[in-house]
């Protein structure tokens, strides 16, 4: 953990680009598949959502 102290997470250096995250790809899978199996994921729901507000925020 020491070695990586100082990294930033790849989804941080894309708002930090302006660029949009691979939140999608990632946590709105994990929503996609849960909501096919009847599961509430309501933190995976609430990242998703706060990720997306960030990036409308970056590009309005």
């Amino acid at each position: 953990m020491a070695a990586t102290a100082e990294n930033d997470c790849s989804m941080l250096q894309d708002l930090r680009r302006g660029a949009i995250t691979e939140i999608d790809s990632i946590n709105g899978e994990v929503l996609r598949i849960a909501e096919q199996a009847g599961i509430a994921c309501p933190l995976n729901s609430q990242l998703v959502a706060l990720v997306k507000g960030i990036e409308n925020s970056l590009h309005n």
